[in-house]
């Protein structure tokens, strides 16, 4: 029995001894598997990396091939090809929908009925006239047919266009276009209900990064409807070289209708720079802009531009309502939230730059003259919302 109790500790002994050998230390298992999930995240992001780049290199080639075929707005096209392979649209989820939410602030009822209420002056309220059918046919080719993504429709540019090529369809055509650049609906009992089913836009957001690559936040693109924006691209070359006029009463916008005027810009900062030792250059970037700008002074700065009254109708059925929606869309066409747009102007709009532009334009001015006399040296120079 003796015996025997010896060989079964002796057994139990040796048991225990190889449990202990076999069950590796908890601290080691936890270092093991921090190391194998480590190396399967740079497994994943390798992947990535080799994929991203495979879609870099064929956006390339496709960029390159449209501009080797000559094909129409070739050089619209392959920007855009390379653009939305690089930068890419945001993944949604509960903080990019809450960043949309803060990038399109609310309007208060006064504001809204501030802007409603505003009317352009005399003569300057009068129709833009008829909508000539061959001219609106070009615009359509050479402007709004140049590969932009649809509205909630569906309807692209380059539709639009086939329809604008069919002499049976162009009439019928150039009477909506004109209905809308005249705001045929104001004051009617179908105004609103009208404009809700045409401002409606995609909302897109993009992705911000800063120079490193770090996210930098979002840039809110609405895709309109192409209906709406032939009737806006109409209004603008309606303006024609009248817009010229509006930006040399000050000399400083450079950044709407202004050929080379990013050039010219920066050439006159450096310049100034140049010609004085003791110069300094003062850049400001107005955050979030356009979706900020409040839209009763974007009413006032319009209809006190004469030379912008070819769309003075057509801001008001724009923007001189109720806000509109921007339909965000998630994966497999999902619409996945409605943004409101109740302030300033919806980037993706033809009119956009413009009616920002012109609204600011007097505070620019007031920058520039604020020092008196003593200041009449101050070189001030604006690409939209960038003031220097």
């Amino acid at each position: 029995d003796g015996d025997n109790d010896k060989s079964n500790s002796s057994i139990e002994g040796a048991d225990q001894a190889a449990a202990a050998t076999a069950a590796p230390h908890p601290q080691r298992l936890g270092i093991a598997l921090s190391e194998i999930k480590t190396a399967e995240l740079i497994q994943r992001e390798e992947q990535k990396q080799r994929e991203a780049a495979i879609d870099e290199t064929r956006a390339v080639q496709r960029a390159e091939a449209m501009l080797r075929d000559g094909t129409q707005h070739a050089i619209h096209y392959a920007v855009k090809g390379l653009v939305a392979v690089s930068v890419g649209s945001a993944p949604l989820n509960t903080g990019v929908i809450e960043e949309c939410k803060k990038l399109h602030p609310s309007a208060g009822g006064e504001e809204i009925k501030e802007v409603k209420d505003a009317r352009p002056r005399g003569e300057a309220a009068n129709d833009t006239g008829m909508v000539l059918e061959d001219t609106l046919k070009k615009l359509i080719c050479k402007v709004v047919a140049n590969g932009s993504a649809p509205g909630p429709s569906g309807w692209t540019g380059e539709m639009l266009r086939v329809v604008a090529m069919d002499k049976q369809s162009i009439s019928g055509l150039s009477c909506m276009v004109q209905a809308l650049l005249n705001n045929w609906f104001a004051d009617s009992d179908e105004e609103e209900g009208v404009r809700q089913l045409m401002l409606a836009s995609r909302l897109v957001l993009i992705s911000k990064k800063a120079v490193d690559g770090t996210p930098k936040g979002l840039r809110p693109i609405a895709c309109g409807e192409a209906l709406v924006k032939a009737a806006a691209v109409y209004g603008n070359a309606l303006i024609g070289p009248n817009m010229s006029k509006i930006w040399a009463k000050n000399g400083i916008q450079f950044g709407v209708a202004i050929p080379g005027g990013c050039d010219t810009a920066i050439h006159k900062i450096q310049a100034a720079l140049d010609a004085d030792s003791e110069c300094v250059a003062v850049l400001a970037d107005i955050a979030n802009a356009f979706n900020t700008r409040n839209r009763a002074a974007i009413a006032r700065a319009l209809y006190n531009c004469p030379e912008a009254q070819p769309i003075f109708a057509m801001f008001r059925f724009a923007y001189g309502g109720a806000p509109t929606s921007l339909l965000v869309y998630g994966q497999n066409g999902k619409h996945v939230h409605t943004q409101e747009s109740a302030t300033g102007v919806r980037q993706g709009d033809p009119l956009a730059s413009l009616l920002f532009a012109i609204s600011m334009e007097q505070i620019y001015a007031r920058a520039k003259n604020a020092g008196g006399a003593e200041m009449n040296s101050v070189e001030c120079v604006a690409i939209l919302d960038d003031f220097t």
